[in-house]
């Protein structure tokens, strides 16, 4: 009877509601750290009283649920079970839903299973209740790993790592840089550790392979997670620009030359252009993309231009537009200027005092434009820095060229994709494919390459690194709550226990007598 009535000690444990937060970030992949913290939680659930409820969440980079509120023990247990380690660092800022400023009700506590190593441990709201588990552990970990081409003639790779350890004394470790796999190995480092993060490490290679580069530490440690660290490089996919003005056809080129770096630089040719550079009149064949500095005659991106070539200084209008963003223009003074009317649908980005339109976008069927109503090869604007900047600019914007991705993201990011990849799937790099949209992908929550394909596109990107709070691994500082205890104490369990113990002794007496 006692045992169905499931009487409950209640010291401290009035709380009818208990949010269990297990935390699966990055350092909890540390020797046992997250199994200790499940059991920790598990032990609050079989402890619940009577009536009480509980609802599981994991956090790393988002809370997540893993269960909602329920007084089933089953379903709450299951939830932590379910809970995996992920590559992510914690976010504190995921459990300002838990302050007390946003009137958490009393009868409600919140525990959260931590080893403390992360940032922001002091920002927690104070209605949170840490539950540590774990202790210190020595480890050595990759706090940054980076491989850039490098801009010159023969395009090197270079090589950017840096290392932490927290062991107190120094300790020697081998860096072992492979080319995408494992097996094929281009550079060993022998490297001695001293404690704290460690001064960078810098090679040039000279092979200047694109594709997928990966770092790995053989040294065994606590946590193995931090010991590997990717990154990509990408293969060189430049604009193909030719020039259409033979008179200045230096300068243009050398324009042209001064970005030839990178993923999407220019290149000077004139086999199947994308993207033609004009000094006056515009060919009937002109490409799909083209820029018309000194506009002449007659063509669909303009209505008329009239009028003597004359000086004017430029007004910019639309400041933020990305032909004059990285070029500072206004109240720059050009020549050559003549009154130009644009079609209708004309953006116009820069103007004379007196509303003259000098650089406007247009578009004519499937051919794109820009307008440049001024001569660069008139007062040596040609030699002016502004000039490439602008160039480059038009390039941009007419192609619709995407900033070169970082080699690698941190874990837990959102990435950003080119152009080319609105929708699609990605496959992480456990194996599983998941749909994206609206060219994001993330956040990336998992150490390794992700393969991104969209149509006939396909990138890799890598997803490496985490705060030096993640792998330190020194939590000797963190205490749990001093409100922390069980919830409840299950006497329901002791008194079934005792009533089968009563039952068994007096079945075993019934039948002593009964023989006797």
């Amino acid at each position: 009877v006692l045992a169905l009535a499931q009487p409950v000690l209640d010291k401290g444990a009035a709380a009818e509601r208990v949010v269990l937060i297990v935390d699966n970030s990055l350092s909890m992949n540390t020797k046992g750290r997250l199994d200790e913290a499940q059991r920790a939680a598990q032990s609050v659930v079989r402890s619940l009283p009577t009536g009480g409820r509980a609802a599981v969440f994991s956090l790393s980079d988002a809370l997540i649920s893993a269960s909602g509120f329920t007084s089933s023990r089953r379903e709450l247990l299951h939830g932590i079970d379910a809970v995996e380690a992920s590559d992510a660092p914690l976010n504190v800022h995921a459990l300002k839903h838990f302050s007390r400023d946003e009137a958490m009700a009393d009868n409600q506590r919140v525990l959260l299973f931590t080893d403390g190593c992360f940032e922001g441990l002091d920002a927690l709201p104070d209605s949170i209740e840490v539950v540590k588990v774990g202790e210190p552990e020595k480890n050595v970990g990759i706090a940054a790993f980076d491989v850039r081409r490098i801009p010159g003639a023969d395009q090197p790779v270079g090589v950017f790592f840096r290392l932490f350890s927290s062991n107190p004394e120094p300790v020697e470790v081998d860096a072992v840089l492979c080319h995408e796999t494992a097996d094929d190995v281009r550079r060993v480092f022998t490297l001695t550790l001293q404690p704290g993060l460690n001064e960078p490490e810098m090679v040039n290679l000279p092979s200047g392979d694109t594709g997928r580069w990966i770092l790995m530490l053989e040294h065994e440690d606590a946590l193995e997670r931090d010991n590997t660290a990717y990154a990509v490089v990408p293969e060189v996919d430049p604009v193909r620009v030719a020039v259409r003005a033979p008179e200045t056809q230096v300068f243009w080129q050398l324009c042209v030359e001064a970005f030839g770096e990178g993923v999407n630089g220019l290149m000077m040719t004139d086999q199947n252009p994308e993207l033609e550079l004009y000094r006056g009149a515009v060919s009937e064949t002109a490409a799909a993309r083209l820029a018309v500095f000194a506009p002449t005659g007659d063509s669909p991106f303009w209505n008329r231009i009239s009028g003597e070539e004359r000086e004017a200084t430029v007004r910019v209008v639309l400041s933020e537009h990305p032909l004059v963003k990285y070029a500072d223009l206004d109240g720059l003074l050009v020549q050559g200027v003549r009154d130009i009317v644009p079609p209708d649908q004309a953006v116009v980005v820069a103007e004379t005092d007196d509303g003259v339109p000098l650089i406007y976008k247009t578009t004519k069927e499937e051919q794109s434009a820009c307008v440049l109503n001024f001569d660069p090869a008139q007062n040596n604007f040609f030699l002016h820095p502004l000039y490439p900047v602008l160039v480059w600019s038009v390039a941009s914007e007419l192609m619709d060229l995407a900033e070169e991705l970082p080699s690698a993201v941190a874990s837990g990011a959102m990435v950003q994709l080119p152009p080319g990849f609105a929708e699609g799937d990605v496959m992480t790099p456990g194996g599983e494919t998941l749909r994206f949209a609206d060219s994001r992908i993330g956040p990336l929550t998992e150490f390794g390459f992700y393969t991104v394909v969209s149509g006939e596109n396909r990138m890799s990107v890598a997803c490496s690194t985490a705060p030096i709070a993640e792998l330190q691994l020194d939590n000797a500082a963190v205490k749990s709550a001093e409100t922390f205890q069980a919830t409840g104490f299950p006497l329901a369990e002791w008194f079934m226990a005792a009533g089968l113990i009563l039952m068994a002794f007096e079945c075993t007496l019934y039948h002593r007598r009964k023989v006797g």
